[in-house]
Order: structure tokens, then C-alpha cells, then sequence
């Protein structure tokens, strides 16, 4: 099997060499990009998809991000010690099914994060993964749509690992993209550093396995099960604001449909058996 690694310096070949003896000859990912600091993992991503016809799944990590995204045009503080990662694939799934990538990436990062610091996780609908209702990583999915229907998903992944807590919160408070409080792997983890190139490892090996099995119908119903399930929780002690005919409001998520959106009960208003559909934030636009 070929695999093409692409790095700014000879120590980050190692952990990707390991990761490679471990993977299956299934193993998604060929080419990987471990760089020391982007603008923003994501516009590397789409520079790649734009120059090149043939694009192999693509792995793209980051030391430091100057300019990380977040949803809906948010900034992503992206300091030194964090995971800054982007993933780029052609799903064999209908385009009606991508909102199943990012419930599954969400529900394998709470997964994962719990093993390294043995704490409850949850999910802050849409795709917010939380400790403790502090955030601790995010997922940003779009999609290029090219010729012949053929689609190229550019997943972001970040993840609070080794970052200093105060910094991250100082470069989140100046970008003014902070809805609400912010924690890190380390921080969970009394101040101890985690492994990172193991939680990466995990990651992707996962991952790449889960991808294949989203084929499966049954194995969709239980993820989606699954995150509904985690998302209703989230909404007993998780306060949520929304937005409906261009005015914000409180409210309680009742229901996670099929389809990623949700139907919202009001609350603080005068008319609060009014039920809301919200419809999917998953950008695959």
C-alpha cells in the first residue's frame, strides 16, 4: 500500500509511520500533511481539492492555526499543544446521509476524550463536544459538490488537548467567538499532558473503520439513536438560544428528528406550547 507523507520536519513522520502499522489494508486515508502552522487547516484543504483532480483522502494537521474556523463564519483558537486536524474524503453515501458523518465523528470524539480523562462527555446540538458543559472540541463539515455529482467532504476537527487553558480562553475572548466556557484534555486531566499523537491514532484507525460501516443501515440507526439520545439530555441541563423569524429565544429541544433537526418547546414565553423546528445546522453546503 502507498502512502504519501508531506511534513515540516522529520520528527512528525514517526507517529505517522506507527499509526500506518496499525491501520488494515482498508485504511482510508493515503496522503498526510503535518505541518507546523497553517492559516487554517480547512483553506489547506480546499487548495488541495482545488489543484489537484485525483485527491487521495488526505490528512491535514497543524501545530498552530493562525485563522481556524468554526461554524458559521466563528473563529477557532487554535494555540500551540491543541489537535487542529482536517480530513478530506469522497463519501460513498447519498448526499441526504452526510449529516451521518458528523454525528458519527461526534459520538467517536466523546468516545475518545472520555478514555483520556474518565469523565462524562456530551453533545451540545449540533456537532459541540462538551465536558462538564464546557467545550472541549468541534466539527466542521462542508462539502464541494464537483462534476458528475461527485462530492469531497472537508471534515475540521478541533480538539482542547495539551493547550494552555487561559490562553486559549484569552485568544477565544478577543475574537469574540466564545458562547460559552471553554476547557482542555490537560485541564480535565489535573494538569497533566495527554498523549497526542495516540488520541490521533485512535481517531483516524476509528474513524476510517466507522466510515465503511455507514454504509449499513443498521449500524446509521444506531448512531443516530444514539446521538438523540445524548442531545435530549443535553437539553435538561444545557440552556439553548435560538433563533426564529429573525428573534432570538430560550428553549428546550423535545425531539431530534431523522433528518438532524429538532423541534424546540419555548420557554420564557407567553406562548410556550409552541413547538419550533429548527432546522439542521450541518453545513454541507
Amino acid at each position: 500500500m502507498l502512502y504519501k507523507i508531506f511534513c515540516s520536519s522529520k520528527d512528525k513522520i514517526e507517529p505517522i509511520s506507527a499509526l500506518l502499522k496499525e491501520s488494515s489494508n482498508d485504511f482510508l486515508f493515503k496522503n498526510f500533511y503535518l505541518l507546523d502552522t497553517l492559516s487554517s487547516t480547512q483553506d489547506f484543504a480546499y487548495d488541495l481539492i482545488l489543484e489537484s483532480s485525483t485527491l487521495e483522502p488526505s490528512v491535514i494537521i497543524s501545530d498552530v492555526q493562525s485563522g481556524g474556523k468554526g461554524r458559521k463564519g466563528s473563529t477557532w483558537a487554535s494555540p500551540r499543544g491543541g489537535i487542529w486536524m482536517s480530513l478530506v474524503f469522497d463519501p460513498s453515501l447519498k448526499i441526504d446521509q452526510f449529516f451521518f458523518i458528523v454525528i458519527m465523528t461526534s459520538l467517536l470524539l466523546c468516545s475518545i476524550i472520555a478514555s483520556f480523562i474518565d469523565k462524562k462527555t456530551g453533545i451540545k446540538w449540533p456537532n459541540d463536544i462538551l465536558v462538564e458543559r464546557k467545550k472541549i472540541a468541534g466539527i466542521l463539515m462542508d462539502t464541494q459538490i464537483q462534476s458528475g455529482n461527485k462530492s469531497t467532504i472537508v471534515l475540521g476537527v478541533g480538539i482542547n488537548t495539551n493547550n494552555d487553558l487561559q490562553e486559549t480562553c484569552s485568544l477565544m475572548s478577543k475574537s469574540k467567538s466564545s458562547k460559552y466556557e471553554i476547557t482542555t484534555i490537560k485541564h480535565e486531566n489535573l494538569g497533566i499532558s495527554i498523549n497526542k499523537e495516540e488520541l490521533v491514532t485512535k481517531f483516524l484507525l476509528r474513524f476510517s473503520d466507522y466510515l465503511l460501516r455507514l454504509k449499513e443501515v443498521s449500524f446509521r440507526n444506531e448512531l443516530l439513536n444514539k446521538y438523540k439520545r445524548m442531545i435530549e439530555e443535553s437539553s435538561k441541563d444545557q440552556q439553548y438560544t435560538f433563533t426564529s423569524g429573525g428573534k432570538p429565544f430560550i428553549g428546550e429541544i423535545v425531539k431530534v428528528n431523522d433528518d438532524g433537526s429538532i423541534l424546540v418547546h419555548k420557554l420564557l414565553e407567553p406562548d410556550m406550547n409552541e413547538l419550533i423546528r429548527i432546522e439542521s445546522a450541518f453545513n454541507i453546503g
